[in-house]
């Protein structure tokens, strides 16, 4: 007890998220890069929200993406980062309760397990919970729109806001189930937040909300004729991508 102990006093490893994902991060089998290191080759387009969530002046990261890009592998590796360099307790929430236990078991589990230097930290697979990953220094506590109790009275570091514009915005009787969220991190100044979503309706989108009053960031790609960066953009059925 004593050695476990004194394991969790020892100063933590200096290393990027960035770093750390690529060195101990595998993802789960059934995905489409099962058994593969986490790759920044496979996935380019994850450097920037990996560079903020390693920057101390960052609180939240807004990612505004389409599907397939990534958005939940990012927030759940993340999580095995917390849980392994800084363990300090979590939040993953969803639209719908069976959102959020879908992707805690055939997705969090498997990639926590996945993990070399976090699988130890898991308890035995007949004793973990739908509804609370408990790890060895931390928990990390799963949550759903219009549900107060799944939403309120713990205090979590980092937190996921999973597919925000399918939240319902009216289930709740006590406030918004946006804002119960947030609320679970004013107890750590230092916290770090993600919101992630494809987005809706123009105008009525809640992740487009949150975009504009962030600082906005595009990819910018090199064009395969001249080198020239630019924004790479998709096409629709009146005007080509490019």
């Amino acid at each position: 007890m004593r050695l476990k102990c004194l394991k969790h006093l020892e100063p933590p490893e200096r290393i990027s998220p960035s770093d750390w994902l690529q060195r101990h991060v595998t993802m789960p089998a059934g995905t489409e890069t099962g058994g593969m290191p986490f790759s920044l080759a496979a996935f380019p387009h994850l450097d920037g929200p990996l560079e903020a969530f390693g920057d101390a002046t960052v609180r939240r990261i807004i990612l505004q993406w389409g599907t397939r890009l990534g958005k939940t592998t990012l927030c759940l590796s993340l999580a095995a980062f917390v849980a392994a360099v800084h363990p300090r307790n979590m939040m993953f929430a969803s639209s719908t309760q069976s959102a959020a236990i879908r992707v805690v078991t055939s997705r969090l589990y498997p990639l926590l397990a996945a993990a070399d230097v976090v699988k130890d930290q898991l308890l035995p697979a007949v004793r973990r919970s739908q509804l609370q990953v408990k790890l060895a220094a931390c928990r990390i506590f799963v949550g759903w729109s219009g549900s107060d109790t799944s939403l309120a009275d713990v205090g979590a570091w980092y937190g996921v806001a999973n597919e925000i514009d399918k939240w319902d915005q009216t289930a709740s009787d006590e406030a918004d189930s946006l804002q119960l969220f947030v609320n679970r991190f004013k107890g750590f100044t230092n916290h770090k937040l993600i919101f992630e979503s494809t987005p809706t309706i123009r105008g009525r989108s809640r992740i487009e909300h949150l975009l504009l009053g962030s600082n906005r960031h595009q990819r910018y790609v090199p064009c395969p004729h001249c080198g020239t960066f630019q924004v790479l953009r998709k096409g629709t059925e009146n005007s080509p991508g490019g």
